[in-house]
This record gives C-alpha cells, structure tokens and sequence, in this order.
C-alpha cells in the first residue's frame, strides 16, 4: 500500500488503484484541454456569424424582394437595387 497525496487528504491504496486515479487524472487533463480548444472555436464560429449577419440578412431581404416583384407580374430583371 502507499500514500497518494490529494487535494486535502492522503488516501490510502493498492498500486493498481494509484495507476487507476493516474490514469483518470490523465484522461480528465486530456479532457479538459479538448474542451477549452471546443470553447476557443466556439468563439471564433461565432465572430465569423456575427460578421456574415448583416450580409445574409441583405441577401434574405433582396431574394424576397425579388420573389414579391416576380410573383406581381414583373420580370425579376426589371427590379433596380
């Protein structure tokens, strides 16, 4: 048995157990490291919405202005910008 010091306390365990909590501060390092990478794209995917919004919305709005001119009997080639 030997000594694994914690946070706060010292648990006592086999040579199996260390390398079973070794192992699964390992993975949880591991984990955490892919997550803060998840929450940096994250954040870039939502910069790149917020600068392609307003030209969406502009493309939205001239596409249904083209449809309502369209289905009025006009051609769309008439419609002025």
């Amino acid at each position: 048995m030997q000594g694994i010091k914690g946070d706060t306390t010292i648990v006592e365990a086999s040579g199996e157990d260390v390398n079973t909590l070794r192992e699964a501060r390992r993975n949880l390092r591991c984990l955490e490291e892919k997550v803060a990478k998840l929450d940096k794209h994250q954040q870039k995917l939502a910069e790149g919405i917020a600068f392609a919004e307003p030209y969406l919305k502009t493309l939205v709005e001239y596409g249904e202005a083209r449809r309502k001119k369209h289905e009025g009997g006009q051609s769309i080639t008439e419609w002025d910008m």
